[in-house]
């Protein structure tokens, strides 16, 4: 799980930095704006982090300290979460792969 958050990280942090390098006007650029669109590719990513998230940190403190020793997820879940990531790795992959032509 921390290997496919490092990767995404580090995917993400990619296109931020090409973004800010890129030039408003270039095609390349407004297609990947599409990547943002609401329920697009990005707010799919920061709702499944969200999600995430929120599975563990939930709960008071004292609970929070005892479940630190227990797994909270289902392998269920985790392979559902997991195959999300790497489906919407896959257009934003493509994005960076067509700014550098």
């Amino acid at each position: 799980m921390s290997i496919e958050a490092s990767n995404l990280h580090s995917l993400l942090a990619s296109l931020r930095i090409r973004l800010e390098e890129g030039n408003s006007n270039q095609a390349w650029y407004t297609a990947v704006r599409a990547l943002a669109i609401k329920n697009g590719p990005l707010d799919q990513f920061k709702q499944a982090l969200e999600m995430l998230q929120s599975k563990m940190t939930a709960g008071d403190r004292l609970n929070r300290a005892g479940e630190a020793l227990v797994w909270k997820f289902k392998k269920e879940e985790l392979t559902s979460f997991l195959g999300q990531v790497e489906r919407l790795k896959t257009p934003v992959g493509i994005a960076l792969q067509m700014g550098h032509l």
